[in-house]
């Protein structure tokens, strides 16, 4: 099934934001080390909302057929943006 809206991926972004989205990223990170240990700010991949700020990462890497089967789970929880690790 296609997705009615696409969630574009991201190839760069301005660098006070990327060091931003970073911080965010390792806090998630670390919020739950746990479950999150294979999760890293260079590989993982990366969901953000409207305005290109992290919301949350997956241990990559993900297929193109996956992406495909969530996509708009992602778009209706407010994803917007893709990268793999932060950009």
């Amino acid at each position: 099934m296609k997705a009615t809206k696409t969630v574009e991926y991201l190839t760069e972004t301005d660098p006070m934001l990327q060091s931003i989205n970073r911080g965010l990223l390792v806090q998630y990170i670390n919020q739950h080390l746990s479950s999150r240990w294979k999760n890293d700010v260079n590989t993982s991949v990366v969901f953000y909302d409207d305005d290109k700020m992290f919301t949350a990462a997956i241990a990559g890497p993900i297929t193109d057929e996956q992406f495909t089967k969530v996509e708009d789970t992602l778009w209706e929880l407010g994803v917007r943006y893709w990268s793999r690790g932060i950009v």
